[in-house]
């Protein structure tokens, strides 16, 4: 489905491709039990992905009365003519159709299913969601503006700084006031969809870099953390790690505890970890672009995610929530030593990320490179 959507060259095929990886997504997450909230998410998910659609099909509509045509190579070569004006009719049919793709990420506007699926369906499904149904997104929107982003009308760009911000915003403030473990990962995921958005905003390629550089360390993390619940839930069958206190339980395995730390860590920003080099590179983008009320923004917003993702920390070692009594004594299966060591890569990955950094960069633009030629050829 990834390969179908990058190799689409016009955006009837970019709607007909995200739809069928939605319709999938829509009888998994109703399929894998009976409850009534899981149910009760893939209905927020249908209702919510149904008026996205309606977004991004009109928008096409409008796209297609505006230029006579729908085909992404036709598109740049109009936008490309200097003395071509995009009209008011295109303008509104892209935007369009931006906004219902910012359903594809879990972003503002159509951000609101994000927790309450996250939390009503099978960890698994949450691993799928969270990470790989967003990659074909997250990799159009950077193909596109890598391409697009010398023609681009610079209102799109603000768009993105909007979406960007607002996302930021109800993220952090969500993930600030939450107790419940899966709904504080799908608010975090909003917010750092925020992140990578503001780093398209930049319109330039070394922005284009950060946010694919910031794509890698978010499913690389997000992949990490979601795992570990699969793992205690689904292997061990045993209903912990609901609540963001029940990281405790975790004691008394030293990798997985460790491993929970210092992906938290890593989603916070600090160094020397993974999340520190993303946001480092997104501050220096902001910098050089001129935008410095953004780049004072993100400063404080990782300051105050900080807050939120400490906290975690706190319940790791310290029985503090009010009414809220753990069972310390509970223990956990012996964990399989593939599992351990896969872990344990993971881990190592994360935490000597500094070593690697000239690695990654260079895996990043190469495939930044490959989409460039995937979308354009």
């Amino acid at each position: 489905m990834v390969f179908f959507f990058l190799n689409s060259r016009d955006f009837i095929y970019l709607y007909i491709s995200l739809e069928l990886q939605t319709l999938a997504l829509y009888l998994l997450i109703v399929s894998t039990s009976g409850t009534h909230w899981t149910l009760d998410s893939g209905l927020r998910y249908f209702i919510v992905g149904a008026v996205s659609s309606v977004f991004m099909a009109f928008g096409i509509s409008l796209i297609y009365g505006a230029l006579g045509t729908v085909n992404l190579f036709d598109l740049h070569l109009l936008l490309s003519i200097s003395f071509y004006k995009p009209s008011v009719l295109f303008m509104f049919g892209l935007s369009l159709f931006l906004a219902g793709l910012m359903f594809k990420l879990g972003a503002v506007p159509f951000n609101f299913w994000v927790p309450d699926v996250y939390n009503g369906v099978d960890p698994l499904i949450t691993l799928l969601i969270a990470t790989l149904s967003k990659v074909p997104a997250l990799a159009f929107l950077i193909a596109f503006v890598s391409e697009f982003q010398s023609v681009l009308p610079s209102y799109f760009f603000v768009m993105f700084m909007v979406f960007g911000v607002s996302s930021i915003l109800i993220g952090s403030i969500g993930a600030f006031r939450e107790v419940l473990l899966r709904r504080f990962i799908g608010y975090s995921s909003v917010s750092h969809m925020g992140y990578f958005l503001l780093a398209l905003s930049a319109g330039t390629f070394g922005g284009v870099s950060t946010a694919l550089f910031y794509v890698v360390f978010y499913i690389f993390t997000s992949l990490h953390l979601i795992a570990l619940i699969v793992l205690i839930v689904n292997r061990f069958n045993i209903p912990v790690l609901y609540y963001i206190s029940d990281f405790r339980l975790l004691s008394s395995y030293n990798v997985l505890s460790l491993s929970a730390i210092i992906c938290f860590l890593s989603l916070a920003g600090m160094p020397p970890f993974f999340g520190f080099f993303a946001k480092f590179l997104l501050l220096g983008i902001l910098f050089e672009a001129g935008y410095y009320y953004l780049f004072i923004f993100v400063l404080f917003a990782g300051f105050f995610s900080l807050i939120y993702y400490v906290q975690i920390l706190i319940y790791n070692f310290y029985n503090l929530v009010p009414g809220r009594i753990l069972n310390t004594d509970v223990l956990l299966p012996p964990m399989p030593a593939l599992v351990s060591g896969f872990l344990t890569t993971l881990l190592f990955l994360n935490l000597f990320s500094f070593l690697f950094m000239n690695v990654f960069l260079l895996f990043v633009h190469n495939i930044l490179f490959s989409l460039y030629f995937l979308l354009c050829v």
